[in-house]
């Protein structure tokens, strides 16, 4: 996994308020997780990260991330072409 994580911060001693960041995207039923709203003791309410059904150990956690089209300053045109793919299959996989 890469991850954009300054070196004298990578410990996650240091870094313990969340793993969000760690989280890679999937649409559809691909996503094995969402996000959420959780009470953190520290920080208040925060966006955290649900198992949507069991994660085995050493999978991927993968939420939707949920970008919308038009979006300022980016329009991340990589999800939305992903989304449609999606979209498409599952008509397929319907007829």
């Amino acid at each position: 996994m890469f991850q954009d994580i300054p070196p004298w911060l990578d410990d996650p001693s240091l870094y313990s308020a969340t793993s969000g960041h760690k989280v890679n995207c999937a649409v559809g039923d691909g996503a094995n997780a969402v996000f959420s709203e959780a009470d953190h003791p520290r920080f208040g309410l925060v966006l955290a990260v649900v198992a949507r059904r069991e994660i085995e150990e050493g999978d991927e956690v993968l939420v939707d991330y949920g970008y919308k089209e038009g979006e300022f300053p980016l329009d991340h045109t990589w999800y939305h072409e992903l989304k449609r793919k999606e979209e498409e299959r599952r008509r397929r996989d319907e007829l």
